[in-house]
């Protein structure tokens, strides 16, 4: 039990002012021995018990109205876990709200959504609750915004949808950058959040930092999760795979391919998919009988020969509506360029062909082979893909290199002859090694990725790869793929944008098979190539809220129409810039239905002051429920209890007190 008005419970101390009055009141009177009185005590003596009791449970009643008195003015919560929060008044709160798509599902009338709830409630619970600074961090600015109320929280921009997936542990530095750098007093950090895995990376090496960093704070810091993880029923997703706009002797087309996933307890119904080209719509019915359904290479014909546009596939209306539809552009494909840099040309053809060969005849591929001192040529706007098998680069093409990744560029390292201690990238390569036999590749990423399985499902002959010969990678970097021996074969390195990988054997017959076994060369090389020459292409499929594009001249096509000049790459869309179209959408990681559970929660907060409550959208319940009229029905019971027991006893009929 926890109060508004705790300061009112020093007066506890009265319950025993009753009890006081009669011990004065028995102090009044003085013991006189009287011979007559002898008769009447020996024949009170059988009452004598039940008159005690009586006494006593008068003083206690009595005790009783002065404690319900005092608990209910001092006004008790119900919720005894918020009801900490308002024990005291707090320095600073801090409110960090998940803005993410899945925070948009609605409740069961589909009325209210898990946001919008939140919101409301912490709003009334804050009415109530006192603090001296109210700030809010939101998942899609990440930046803390001082609010002159608690009011403020439901007006505030920075609390509307959006369709950027959250940082959690990012918005929880924040927090303590915040706290640090303003050196707050007792601090509060509430967090609204539906829970989802990919928004709070629970198993990531960020969250043994933040408990460490706020268990060093000198001042006390408390977390309270208003946890809305309950997944909507009954629902659907959409989403485009890959779109492709192919000319042929009728006129030109799109392959549209598309996926739809939904809850497991939906059973197989018909579902109509709605199709608009540039506003231009049809409908698509298709029958789904398991968790998935995937439509591959869908033809859509373009009328006119068109060169470019737009289009959005939907689902009809369900509990969550972020989910139910999909952008994409499209335009005529670049020319997908790559660019190899090696100071030994014999040892690349391998990569050469596997690079020049278009997957479909549609496609126009281009290959440029130089040397390390020849860069200064080299056009990196028209690259998608960067193959360097050298030394690492050194100062100015160091510098090159990574602003080409942060471009959206791709990078595959292949070992020199004579590594160099240089690093790259946050690696280096270390020395080669030759095996006493030959050595396969045990395991590998195939759920995504270069070594993904192709779209039927089915797997890549990557266990059929055998290496002779190997180069040690240090530094931080994501295994792909390993050897039999636990060496790394093939590993990403983590950047913010683009991709960074590393292979560590060569094409060479005396290091490995990859050559022979071209399969898997010949398609990881083409998926690298197809993700580098997106960034080339005037039509682009980004990932909401991915960062690092300025939006504030783009013009809105379609969606995006809540989403401030300078935030539209958070809402879902399309935009257009200049000559370039831009479809912006959720993460795949949004369709994931993986929620956090209670174990993983406790785990990230380890060590530190934090309560979960369970909540559901559209609830209309308050966070903080005041209960003092239970105290003033305690009180009222205790005035009628007490004035029962001091009622006189009835006269009987022969004159006898009963």
């Amino acid at each position: 039990m926890s109060f508004l008005q705790p300061w009112l419970l020093w007066g506890l101390p009265l319950i025993g002012l009753p009890i006081l009055i009669h011990l004065m009141n028995q102090r009044r009177f003085q013991t006189i021995d009287w011979g007559a009185m002898y008769f009447l005590l020996a024949a009170n003596r059988m009452a004598r018990g039940f008159a005690k009791i009586r006494r006593w449970l008068i003083l206690a009643a009595r005790s009783l109205v002065v404690a319900g008195i005092i608990f209910a003015i001092a006004r008790p919560l119900s919720s005894g876990w918020l009801g900490l929060a308002a024990g005291n008044r707090t320095d600073t709160t801090i409110v960090i709200l998940d803005r993410s798509p899945s925070m948009s599902a609605r409740d069961a009338n589909h009325v209210a959504t898990k946001l919008t709830t939140g919101k409301q409630q912490l709003a009334a619970a804050f009415e109530k609750l006192k603090s001296n600074h109210w700030v809010l961090i939101d998942s899609v600015t990440g930046e803390p915004t001082e609010l002159t109320s608690a009011a403020d929280l439901l007006s505030s921009v920075q609390g509307e949808q959006s369709g950027a997936s959250a940082d959690l542990p990012a918005l929880l530095q924040t927090a303590h950058q915040y706290v640090q750098a303003n050196q707050t007093g007792r601090t509060d950090i509430w967090i609204c959040s539906d829970s989802r895995f990919n928004d709070w990376d629970a198993e990531g090496g960020r969250w043994g930092v933040l408990r460490d960093s706020f268990s060093q704070l000198s001042q006390a810091v408390r977390f309270y999760v208003l946890d809305f993880a309950e997944l909507p029923a009954g629902n659907r997703s959409i989403r485009v795979k890959s779109v492709a706009r192919r000319e042929s002797d009728e006129g030109a087309e799109l392959l549209l391919s598309l996926e739809v996933r939904r809850s497991a307890d939906l059973p197989t119904e018909s579902l109509p998919i709605e199709l608009n080209i540039d506003g231009a719509r049809s409908v698509v019915n298709v029958d789904l009988a398991g968790p998935v359904f995937e439509l591959v290479d869908y033809r859509v014909p373009l009328g006119g020969n068109q060169a470019s546009g737009w289009g959005r596939v939907s689902l009809p209306s369900d509990a969550l509506e972020r989910d139910n539809e999909y952008f994409f552009v499209f335009d005529r494909e670049p020319v997908r360029r790559t660019l190899i840099v090696t100071d030994d040309v014999d040892s690349i053809a391998p990569i050469q062909l596997a690079t020049e060969i278009p997957t479909e005849s549609a496609l126009e591929l281009s290959v440029e082979t130089i040397s390390p001192h020849q860069l200064d040529t080299v056009s990196w706007e028209e690259i998608g893909l960067v193959v360097w098998k050298a030394a690492l680069p050194r100062d100015t093409d160091r510098l090159r290199l990574r602003s080409f990744v942060d471009a959206e560029g791709q990078v595959i390292f292949l070992p020199p002859k004579n590594p160099t201690t240089d690093t790259c990238f946050g690696f280096q390569w270390g020395k080669w090694q030759t095996l006493p036999e030959e050595v396969a590749v045990a395991t590998w990423r195939g759920d995504a990725g270069l070594l993904a399985h192709t779209q039927d499902g089915s797997a890549l002959p990557v266990g059929e790869l055998s290496v002779k010969k190997i180069c040690s990678i240090d530094g931080e970097a994501v295994r792909l793929a390993s050897l039999s021996n636990d060496h790394p074969h093939l590993v990403r390195i983590p950047t913010v944008r683009g991709a960074v990988y590393a292979l560590a054997t060569t094409t060479a017959a005396t290091d490995s098979s990859l050559a022979m076994d071209g399969v898997v060369l010949y398609v990881a090389m083409q998926r690298a190539l197809a993700n580098g020459a997106a960034r080339l292409a005037s039509a682009r499929q980004v990932d909401t809220g991915s960062g690092g594009h300025e939006s504030v001249t783009w013009e809105p096509i379609v969606g995006g129409e809540n989403g401030l000049s300078h935030q539209r790459q958070y809402h879902d869309g399309v935009y257009k810039s200049d000559s370039q179209l831009f479809a912006f959408n959720r993460s795949a990681a949004e369709d994931e239905e993986i929620i956090l559970s209670a174990e993983q929660l406790d785990r990230c907060f380890a060590g530190l002051s934090m309560v979960r409550v369970a909540e559901r959208a559209g609830t209309a319940e308050s966070l903080l429920r005041e209960v003092w009229r239970l105290f003033v029905i305690a009180m009222l019971g205790g005035l009628v209890a007490e004035a029962a027991l001091c009622l006189p006893k009835r006269p009987t009929l022969d004159g006898a007190l009963k």
